[in-house]
Order: C-alpha cells, then sequence, then structure tokens
C-alpha cells in the first residue's frame, strides 16, 4: 500500500492523496503486467501516476480486460464504448437529480 512518509515531496502536488482516493502501485499486480498498464495509460485509456493507479482507474482498466476478452474489441473500440457507458451513468444521475427536484416542487 502507498505510504505517503515515502513519497518524495517533488511530486507532493502532483499526486492527490486524499481519504477517497486509494493509490495502488501497478507493480502489486499479479494478473496485470505494469507494462500493459503503462500501455493503456499511453493510450489514454486509464489514469496513472508515478507507477500508482487510483483504485477507480482500476475498475475501468477491469472493465477493459473484460471488452477485449469477452467481445474482442481492440483498445479504441474499448475507448469508445467506456465512453458511452460514463455518458449513460451521468445521464442517469442527472435523470435522478431532476426527479428529486421535481418531486420537490410538487405540494
Amino acid at each position: 500500500m502507498f505510504n505517503k512518509k515515502n513519497y518524495p515531496q517533488i511530486y507532493r502536488y502532483s499526486l492527490t492523496l486524499d481519504k477517497e482516493a486509494d493509490w495502488l502501485n501497478i507493480d502489486t499486480f499479479a494478473e496485470i503486467h505494469p507494462e500493459l498498464i503503462e500501455i493503456l495509460a499511453d493510450l489514454g485509456l486509464i489514469e496513472i501516476r508515478q507507477g500508482y493507479i487510483k483504485k477507480d482507474e482500476l475498475f475501468r482498466l477491469y472493465k477493459i480486460l473484460r471488452l477485449r476478452e469477452c467481445l474482442g474489441l481492440n483498445y479504441t473500440g474499448c475507448a469508445v464504448v467506456l465512453d458511452l457507458l460514463d455518458r449513460i451513468e451521468d445521464m442517469r444521475a442527472e435523470i435522478e437529480r431532476l426527479k428529486k427536484l421535481m418531486q420537490g416542487h410538487q405540494i
């Protein structure tokens, strides 16, 4: 696990260490090679910083691997599907927000 005390001060502002963001070292994953993670980061599919990945990015990484394995998509296809899934989730959240707003105005 990431230890803030051992983190070099030079990167202090480039990597936030708030309580909600759990950072994991990419070298610790037995089932995913770190070079694959770095390639996906270079393609812009996931974000890594200084060899660490946020937990929510890890979920995105596993989605990419499932899309490749189950649907046979290339990385460009994975990017399109992930973008569409993100948009759908944003729209669902907006619909829920609007429903609550409308319910609040009904008497």
